[in-house]
């Protein structure tokens, strides 16, 4: 949803269509205020850090290219959700422009390739891949801050504010580490005065927010890609152009948030614990709607 329709609706809740009571200024503040606590009490803007493409340089321009020209990003290991533009001078392409890094690209045969339905051809382009969610041989820890680059790729995204799994690409497997308690982690696991050297097989979060940070046991030895599923807090908007990273149906959720602080902020304390309980209604069902019940498969004895 666009800036403006969130002002819009907010001030229908408000009755305030002139904006007479209640500033634009001080509403775009309280969207934005709202858009965040939706997006992490609901972790519903999710980024999956894990071989993103941080740019694409073009290393020929090519020849008799149009406007219609698109690329398309691939690697062996199945990455996906790449997007760029191409910019065409006199049917040459001269630059790419991420839109999207996607996620599970693999910096040794990540390849883009421009297309054109009008017979361009000779272009060649080259991509690369952000490698900072590689394990490096001999470090345990790795912070949400540290990553920030690759999930700001992500149009709306601003930060990592929780890991809720992490996989690492072991060969032509990628198994799930195991998840533990601070507390458990740091009493089994980090007995070891020097560490113990190994793959790691066990992870847990230091921390809360942004400024957490994961740590690994054993302590790698090896520079294995991480998967970490993530959930994200957003950027502010400024404008109708800003991207919105919230999905439907949570963004249905902001301008009951944003009438709430509203009221609050005009001391009319009963008005805004009711638009408050509208905004909780809202959260909730949000919750239900993304996250339907999962029906298992009748004929699966157990067997298999």
């Amino acid at each position: 949803m666009a800036l403006n329709n969130y002002i819009l609706e907010t001030q229908r809740l408000l009755h305030d269509p002139a904006a007479a009571y209640f500033s634009v200024a001080d509403l775009t503040s309280y969207i934005n205020t709202g858009r965040n606590e939706i997006a992490l009490a609901g972790q519903c803007v999710r980024v999956l850090l894990s071989g993103t493409v941080s740019s694409c340089a073009v290393s020929a321009g090519g020849a008799g290219y149009s406007a219609r020209t698109g690329v398309t990003f691939s690697s062996a290991s199945g990455g996906t959700g790449a997007t760029a533009t191409l910019t065409i001078a006199s049917g040459v392409i001269t630059a790419a422009t991420m839109i999207s890094g996607g996620s599970g690209f693999d910096a040794a045969t990540a390849t883009a390739v421009a297309s054109d339905p009008g017979g361009g051809s000779g272009a060649v382009l080259v991509p690369t891949i952000a490698g900072a969610n590689m394990m490096v041989v001999g470090q345990e820890v790795y912070t949400f801050n540290s990553r920030s680059s690759i999930v700001q790729l992500t149009p709306g995204v601003s930060a990592v504010a929780g890991v809720l799994a992490i996989a690492v690409s072991w060969g032509s497997t990628r198994p799930a580490l195991k998840r533990r308690s601070w507390d458990s982690f740091q009493a089994k696991w980090r007995a070891w005065a020097n560490g113990w050297l190994n793959n790691p097989i066990i992870w847990a979060q230091y921390g809360q927010g942004v400024g957490s940070s994961i740590y690994l046991a054993p302590i790698p030895t090896n520079p294995f890609n991480m998967e970490w599923d993530t959930y994200c807090a957003v950027n502010g908007l400024t404008s109708d152009t800003d991207p919105e990273a919230i999905p439907y149906p949570w963004t249905d959720c902001v301008p009951y948030y944003a009438a709430y602080r509203a009221l609050f902020n005009a001391q009319r304390y009963p008005d805004a614990q009711q638009m408050y309980a509208e905004y909780q209604k809202y959260l909730v069902g949000a919750q239900k709607i993304s996250t339907p019940p999962f029906i298992t498969d009748p004929y699966d004895d157990g067997d298999v």
